[in-house]
Order: C-alpha cells, then structure tokens, then sequence
C-alpha cells in the first residue's frame, strides 16, 4: 500500500500494514545488500525514520511507543558510524565542488586524509555483521507489529500526534532562529523530519496541496540537514592530532562558518512560512482532508 493512508476508515488497520511494509522491505535490504554496504544502510536508516514518524502519528494513543520506538532507534543506531563518515567526506567535497572552498591538491587530500575514519571501508564481513545485528534486533518487531493495541479510529487515531508533533515543530523553530545554535537547528530538524513524514502519509487526502508542502518541509530539512553535516565536519577537523597546516583548517572552518549561515537564513525564510498556522488550525485542517480520502 506504500508509506500512506488511502482511506478514511480502517485507520488502525492501515497503520500495522505500514509499518509491517517498511519493517519487512528493511529486513529484505539488510538480507540482500544488493547494492552495497553503504547503500543498503542509507536506504535501511530511510525505513527507520519512516517507522519512527508513523509511531509518533500514533504516540498518544499507543501504549507501546516507547519499546517499539527504541527498538528502531537502536537497531539504527547501529548503522550509522560508517554512514556518518561517508557523509562528512561528502560535506567537504561539496564545498570544494560548488567553490565555497578553494584548496590546493595537496592540501584537500591532507584534509581528505584527517576526515577519513582509521579504519578506512567497511569490510564485507563486518558490514554483514551489522546487518545481521539489524535483522536480529529487527524481527521481533515484525512479530508484534499485528498484535499492536491502537486506542481509536479514523482520523481520530492520529489527530493528537500530529498536533502535537507539529507544535513541537514551531516551538524547536523559534527556539533555533533567535539561537541560531547548531544544536537547536539540529533539533528543529528531527521535528521538521517526523511532520514531513506525517504529510507524507496524508497526502493522498489532498495531493494538490500537500506535494507542495511536502516538497517546501523537504527543502527545510534539506538546509538543516546540511547545516548539522557541516557541524560535523568542523568536529572532525578539531579532533585528534593532525598534521594539516593550521592555516588550511583555519580556511575549511571560515567555509564551513559562511555556508551555515547562508543555510540557516534560508531555514529561518522557508520555516517562517511552513510554521505559520496555530497547531490547533494545522489539526482541524488535515481533519477536512482526512474527509476527502475514500471510504474504502
């Protein structure tokens, strides 16, 4: 049925066959890995997000958020060191790519060098590992996904979570713009995350209007995301002894400075935008257009 609801009765019913959807195409990916380590965990860490965002459409009314929750949570964070490092690599190529940062061959391959885990790839043996530990961790939620207790139907089965998931939305958003704090944004963005999600999964009940939505939290999340690598980056150019020239840090770091400021200006416009309505008025919005999807 896909990473959505279809119709307007049945609402329970369609959260187990999602979830049991992206649980049973993350297992598939991790028993494959049919394109690679780092592609299978970045579309496996995908799934994930998607399951964490359907669990917390359904927070209030489920008594088993919390295991279920920290059951992904955990099984992905299992997933993410050698995807991290991929993506500071890329951060910092990015920079050099679009001319924000302009370095000698010399000098990008000692930064390269500083930026690269020690223990360089990820072999195939320890990257089935850790696939399997994902499976493992996994499968037991399979299992318990058709015995989930939900407390309500139709609309009414997700109306509080995705309320509340979007004041949190515009409570973390005016945090981070008057802060402008690398942690605050980093915050904002998982909130930006789970409502996308949300609109993701309803829009079929208004498609003309929530593409659009879903494509503006998109950019959101884009810019935020990219800021929080950038913050990375700049960690990893501080850690541990180096012996790249002081002055090429010291150039990577103003890079680094200009472009989560262009980026967090950017946030501070779109999120303005995307955080207008009082939460209540977002509520009975998608209640009207909960009303548009079929009975049946």
């Amino acid at each position: 049925m896909g990473f959505a609801f279809t119709t307007r009765t049945d609402a329970a019913g369609q959260v187990r066959r999602i979830a049991l959807e992206q649980v049973e195409k993350a297992l598939e990916d991790a028993e494959e890995m049919a394109d690679g380590f780092d592609a299978t965990v970045h579309r496996i860490r995908r799934r994930c997000k998607r399951l964490r965002g359907l669990l917390r459409l359904i927070r209030p009314v489920f008594d088993g958020y919390s295991r279920e929750n920290a059951t992904i949570r955990d099984a992905a964070a299992e997933l993410s060191g050698s995807r991290d490092a991929k993506v500071v690599l890329d951060t910092f190529d990015a920079l050099l790519a679009d001319g924000a940062l302009s370095l000698s061959v010399e000098n990008r391959e000692a930064v390269r060098a500083l930026l690269q885990p020690p223990e360089g790839a990820v072999s195939e043996q320890h990257g089935r590992a850790v696939l399997d530990d994902f499976t493992a961790r996994m499968r037991p939620l399979r299992d318990r996904i058709a015995d989930w207790d939900l407390d309500g139907n139709g609309f009414g089965l997700i109306e509080d979570g995705l309320e509340a998931t979007y004041r949190t939305l515009r409570e973390d958003f005016a945090t981070a713009s008057r802060s402008e704090d690398a942690e605050d944004l980093h915050e904002c963005r998982k909130a930006v995350k789970y409502h996308w999600h949300h609109v993701t999964l309803l829009e079929k009940s208004a498609p003309n209007i929530l593409s659009a939505q879903r494509d503006a939290l998109g950019k959101l999340g884009e810019h935020l995301g990219d800021h929080h690598n950038l913050a990375v980056l700049a960690e990893r150019l501080d850690s541990g002894d180096s012996t790249v020239d002081k002055a090429v840090t010291d150039s990577v770091h103003a890079a680094v400075t200009k472009r989560q400021h262009d980026l967090a200006e950017a946030a501070r416009e779109l999120g303005a935008q995307l955080t207008a309505e009082r939460a209540g008025a977002v509520r009975d919005r998608f209640a009207a257009y909960w009303r548009l999807l079929p009975e049946r």
